[in-house]
């Protein structure tokens, strides 16, 4: 919810261009009262974005966070240096300009706490670096950083969603006749936020886990995530339709479909994986995954892991399955490109010039062939 301030409030066009932001601290005062007088909840997501920045300025560091242990490796595979968006093309003027956002932010949402805006404790996890569980945890010491008392920051992850969400008589404090669903610490975060993390057990639903019992299901995950992938791609061969209704429910970043279709390209080869999308698409028009749009994402997908034989394969049957798309054939010269086959990379942009002269890349494709003109 932060970003939005930024984009509106400290941004005179109004637009998500970073570049636009004017850091004006002598406007905070102003939207923090404002903010307060309409009554609107804010999420400051503060440690989403100091990870981003730790990532653009130290991903060494941010990969030796032993939590990251428990994401899936589809999930994981997108912070690695060779993708990672926001150590790539990095340079020292943007990640100081980064670093002042950050700055600046962290005294808006102080500004927003001391007007009286309820704020609430969220991560965005994991799209950005945060991880789910862990991640709520670093938010609410980043906010103690920020300066909010730890009794004010307890407050945006118990009775503050309990009165955003539903009647604060059903949760969010501890009372005769609410819900139990309680975690007992060790310490007291009152004098200690980080004694949130000193967790003996939860109470869920009545129910009490102790910490041996979460500490062993948190072991179980790797080899869950191995299953899940198994038993999506074997859906994906006997129940497309099945199988991407799981992906839609379970998969709003598409990383575990992504990693289902390379595993297969992979194991099945290129042309048996050709055969599998082209009879997903007759039983199911519909599908996303291997739609066009879905097949040029698993593409660019293995052109940031400098994978270019699969990319160009990927991106090549796209082009015979889809030869009216400019599209399709601008993504391939890319991929050619990239390879250094500047003759094939040259046919794809005119081609995809031919079928479309304004398509969106146009002028790029344009710039392309002036620059790489046939000797």
């Amino acid at each position: 919810m932060r970003a939005k301030f930024l984009y509106t409030y400290f941004n005179p066009q109004h637009d998500d261009n970073n570049d636009h932001i004017v850091l004006d601290e002598t406007k905070i005062p102003v939207v923090a009262k404002e903010t307060a007088a309409a009554g609107v909840y804010v999420i400051p997501t503060l440690s989403t974005f100091a990870t981003t920045v730790q990532q653009a300025t130290d991903l060494d560091a941010f990969l030796k966070n032993p939590n990251l242990h428990y994401l899936p490796p589809w999930a994981l595979e997108p912070f690695q240096p060779a993708m990672n968006r926001f150590k790539t093309g990095a340079t020292p003027e943007h990640n100081l300009r980064m670093q002042a956002e950050l700055t600046f932010q962290r005294k808006l949402v102080k500004a927003l706490s001391d007007a009286g805006v309820p704020l609430l404790a969220g991560t965005d996890a994991p799209d950005v670096g945060p991880m789910a569980g862990f991640g709520i945890h670093d938010e609410l010491a980043e906010l103690v950083h920020d300066g909010l008392t730890p009794f004010q920051v307890l407050q945006t992850a118990t009775v503050n969603p309990a009165r955003y969400f539903r009647p604060p008589s059903e949760f969010g404090s501890v009372a005769v006749g609410k819900r139990a669903d309680l975690v007992l610490l060790q310490g007291n975060p009152l004098a200690d936020i980080s004694q949130t993390r000193s967790i003996v057990g939860v109470m869920v639903r009545g129910k009490w886990r102790s910490k041996e019992e979460l500490s062993a299901s948190l072991e179980k995950i790797a080899g869950a995530y191995q299953r899940e992938l198994q038993e999506l791609e074997l859906q994906l061969k006997n129940h497309t339709s099945e199988a991407e209704r799981y992906l839609a429910d379970h998969d709003p970043l598409r990383t575990l479909g992504i990693a289902a279709a390379t595993d297969m390209l992979r194991s099945q080869g290129a042309a048996k994986f050709h055969q599998l999308v082209l009879e997903t698409r007759l039983k199911n028009s519909r599908t996303k995954l291997f739609s066009e749009a879905g097949m040029n994402t698993l593409g660019y997908f293995l052109l940031g892991e400098n994978n270019l034989p699969a990319a160009i394969t990927v991106l090549r049957m796209n082009t015979e399955d889809f030869p009216s798309s400019a599209n399709s054939f601008d993504s391939l010269a890319e991929a050619l490109a990239k390879l250094g086959d500047l003759s094939q990379a040259r046919a794809a942009y005119a081609k995809a010039l031919a079928i479309d002269p304004k398509y969106a890349n146009a002028e790029f494709a344009q710039k392309y062939l002036a620059e790489h003109a046939a000797r």
